[in-house]
């Protein structure tokens, strides 16, 4: 059976109950209509009842001491409602374990993200200072180079007058 069947039967049932309870039925009142058993009776299952539509049926008033509830369909309702109320907590220990693992997710990503943002501002900063070490390195390398460029034009400076010096000695030796 569907669901939707099954919350119709109930509320057919329930309506018949509460129609005979306040006394708005046509039929006469029978002690096998209050019967649970044949209550549930297709013969004894009223149609199901329209809003929209005025119900143009004679009332028939109890007595004040026949206005008492049955005790059955109390039972009934309290058993539904009962039924219900464990419905609705357990939904909601659902919905409180969904939502705490929800939320431990969340915080473990926040923390995941905070954890990663740091790292990366670490090794940004790291790099940052490594490429300001390697430019100043650089610096001094050039600085050093130029060093090493005035010591190179000495040297050639030096072998241009050690060629200038042994072509003497060579135009002395030839002369002599």
């Amino acid at each position: 059976m569907s669901k939707e069947n099954n919350s119709g039967i109930a509320a057919d049932d329930l309506a018949e109950r509460i129609v005979n309870l306040v006394g708005m039925t046509e039929e006469p009142e029978t002690s096998a209509s209050s019967s649970p058993s044949l209550m549930n009776s297709p013969e004894r299952r009223p149609a199901r009842i329209d809003a929209s539509k005025t119900i143009k049926t004679t009332r028939q008033r109890r007595p004040s001491n026949e206005l008492l509830p049955d005790p059955s369909v109390l039972r009934d309702l309290e058993l539904h409602a009962r039924s219900i109320s464990s419905n609705v907590d357990m939904c909601l220990r659902d919905l409180r374990g969904t939502l705490r693992g929800m939320s431990d997710l969340t915080l473990e990503f926040m923390q995941t993200y905070s954890s990663t943002i740091n790292s990366t501002c670490d090794n940004v900063d790291a790099a940052i200072k490594s490429q300001y070490k390697l430019i100043a390195k650089a610096e001094e390398l050039n600085e050093t180079m130029q060093d090493a460029r005035k010591v190179a034009q000495q040297v050639k400076d030096m072998k241009r007058l050690v060629d200038l010096l042994e072509s003497r000695l060579l135009a002395d030796t030839h002369k002599n």
